[in-house]
């Protein structure tokens, strides 16, 4: 494999890498899970609590995504693939 074309296969992965970095991550944790499992256990022997499903809706999907470290590898796998179209 020539070197241009690893840098065209690198710069692939560095932008796939870099649009999951911006994506982010969340969701429902296992700590969210564990609260909600038990406020329902709490609800259930007649206490006056938050339900399980105000839990999840709080917590439901909170992005927490790398915006500078998803730009950097956007950017760096841009210049990789501009590297591999002019050295051809």
């Amino acid at each position: 494999m020539l070197p241009a074309e690893a840098s065209f296969l690198e710069g692939v992965t560095f932008i796939i890498l870099g649009a999951l970095f911006l994506l982010g991550s969340g969701g429902i944790s296992q700590t969210t899970r564990r609260a909600a499992t038990t406020a329902a256990a709490a609800k259930a022997m007649g206490k006056d609590v938050i339900g399980p499903s105000e839990t999840y809706r709080r917590d439901a999907w909170k992005p927490k995504g790398f915006k500078r470290l998803g730009l950097i590898f956007v950017m760096t796998g841009i210049i990789l693939i501009l590297i591999y179209l002019f050295q051809f």
